[in-house]
């Protein structure tokens, strides 16, 4: 019997932290399918749940097996398609995100017969890079979704309104600040920083998109702004419920953080019943906290949207947006892709979104 080719993959053989990760030898996958798409991967960009899968976390709400592939975010370069897939042809240059993960390898196949086996593509905007491309499938979305909820949230939406955005240098926090102006109209924007980070954001992000720079390590945020002065809060680093004085009466507050049991059986269709339970009962909890403030509480559904692909693309081409890449390592590096993702697994020290070279 003639064996498969096989290709490099960074994964796991048994559930662990991150000194488990290592370099696997696994077959290159094959289009099944007439939806398939296979994508020579260039680039991953790591997120959390790239950790927490890792560690095993997940089999909970998904079938997950050994050896695990992680990797969500992606970009790369189509090599085989499906006869019924439309839009994309070969070479294009493509960037998305698989809920299936198993990108962070030579190729990815994106397949509605895998389980979990949603995925999204789009072609890269403009003169980006495959590192930066990869940077924004997941974070990108997430901002625009975030801001979304805001929009339709707050009274009058989100145009001339005063935003807090903590973190304003993480992976969600360094592309919404970029968002709430250039998109919703926000006439004023706040974050927060680290004292390292604060003359960094300028030069990251650009110039205008950021009003007021809180340093969190100087400075108490609470006393600083003024309660009751800000209309909408998107919670990026889950300090959101300590800031509930600065929020006006009648105000927002977005978290990234929780789902409601709609949301978690649209993303994990195999999640028991109970989890969907026990997210509607702390959903319930949280909105209960932001109430007794005056203000309104919403957890975060991110959509991974064709419109939203568009709205990217449509700002780089006005050169109104950049993706900001902390640091990028080689895949053949596993200490320095065990750091990174460490890095991300923790609540503070990250800057903009790490990357994976893969290719």
């Amino acid at each position: 019997m003639e064996s498969k080719p096989t290709m490099r993959a960074l994964g796991v053989r048994t559930f662990g932290k991150t000194h488990k990760l290592e370099l696997l030898s696994v077959p290159i996958p094959t289009l099944t399918g007439p939806h398939d798409i296979l994508i020579k991967v260039a680039y991953i960009g790591l997120n959390q749940s790239d950790a927490l899968r890792s560690r095993g976390f997940s089999r909970l709400v998904e079938n997950i097996t050994l050896p695990f592939i992680i990797g969500s975010d992606y970009s790369g370069t189509v090599t085989e398609l499906g006869e019924e897939v439309k839009g994309f042809q070969k070479g294009d240059r493509v960037y998305g995100f698989t809920f299936a993960s198993a990108a962070a390898a030579e190729y990815v196949l994106l397949s509605p017969s895998l389980s979990n086996g949603k995925f999204s593509i789009a072609k890269i905007p403009g003169s980006f890079t495959f590192a930066q491309a990869a940077a924004l499938p997941a974070s990108g979305t997430t901002a625009i979704c975030a801001l979304q909820i805001a929009d339709k949230e707050v009274d009058g939406g989100l145009k001339g309104k005063t935003i807090l955005i903590p973190a304003g240098l993480g992976g969600v926090g360094s592309l919404a600040v970029q968002f709430a102006k250039s998109i919703f109209g926000v006439e004023k924007v706040i974050t927060t920083l680290s004292t390292a980070k604060v003359p960094k954001l300028e030069g990251l992000v650009g110039e205008g998109c950021v009003d007021v720079i809180i340093d969190y390590q100087k400075s108490d945020l609470v006393r600083e702004i003024g309660r009751e002065k800000v209309d909408v809060v998107i919670d990026t680093a889950m300090v959101g419920f300590s800031y509930l004085p600065i929020i006006k009466n009648g105000g927002v507050l977005v978290s990234l953080f929780g789902k409601t049991s709609v949301q978690m059986k649209a993303d994990w269709p195999l999640s028991p019943w109970w989890i969907g339970g026990v997210m509607d009962f702390v959903d319930a909890v949280q909105r209960w906290r932001a109430r007794r403030w005056g203000v309104r509480y919403f957890a975060t559904f991110t959509e991974f949207k064709g419109e939203n692909w568009d709205l990217i693309e449509r700002l780089v081409g006005e050169g109104r947006f950049r993706a900001v890449v902390g640091e990028e390592v080689e895949m053949g590096d596993l200490e320095g892709v065990r750091r990174l993702l460490d890095v991300v697994t923790g609540a503070k020290g990250s800057l903009g979104k790490y990357v994976v070279k893969i290719e």
